[in-house]
């Protein structure tokens, strides 16, 4: 995920030495990276999202054992959030009991994402700034799968068999049609 400050930020799973995530970023203009997988043992990565505004760093995963750890696994996915050097500065919990922060988008408002955790049947708008969920909406059965448009920050996909826009700043979701089954 590219930022004003020139860096790229990346997440990743953590496979060869351990399990879970890891977060990262590179700078092309000074060749220099940097990146752990600090506290991140217990959350298989789904999502993250680079506010620039507030100048944070938010990673999202989904709840996992670590073998090595076996009595400290947590009972519910938070949010990791990090400041640009990705310093880890907080851990939010967007509902009690989610398995599955979800993938994360970007919002056309400040300080604001987007959630979509699809193994919890959810859609949320968070506030980073206030900390608080703005929006919460159940998803349609059927899988979910898409990509962002960049251009305007909506997101394409496919909700219930259909295909839909979801509009980033109010989670309007407007349908374009169903798709036929053979």
């Amino acid at each position: 995920i590219p930022s004003k400050n020139g860096r790229i930020y990346f997440g990743g799973r953590r496979e060869r030495d351990g399990t879970g995530g890891g977060v990262g970023w590179y700078d092309p203009a000074a060749k220099t990276f940097g990146g752990h997988h600090d506290n991140l043992s217990f959350l298989a990565p789904r999502g993250m999202v680079v506010l620039d505004d507030l100048q944070r760093v938010v990673y999202s995963g989904e709840l996992q054992n670590d073998p090595t750890k076996p009595q400290e696994k947590p009972t519910q996915a938070q949010l990791v959030v990090y400041d640009m050097d990705l310093k880890e500065l907080e851990r939010l919990t967007v509902k009690p009991g989610m398995k599955n922060t979800g993938l994360l988008l970007s919002s056309t408002r400040p300080g604001e994402f987007i959630g979509v955790s699809e193994e919890d049947g959810v859609l949320y708008r968070y506030d980073l700034k206030n900390k608080r969920v703005l929006d919460w909406k159940t998803l349609p059965e059927g899988g979910v799968g898409g990509f962002a448009r960049r251009a305007d920050g909506s997101w394409w996909g496919v909700m219930g068999g259909q295909l839909v826009r979801l509009d980033p700043a109010t989670l309007a979701i407007k349908s374009f049609g169903r798709f036929e089954t053979a």
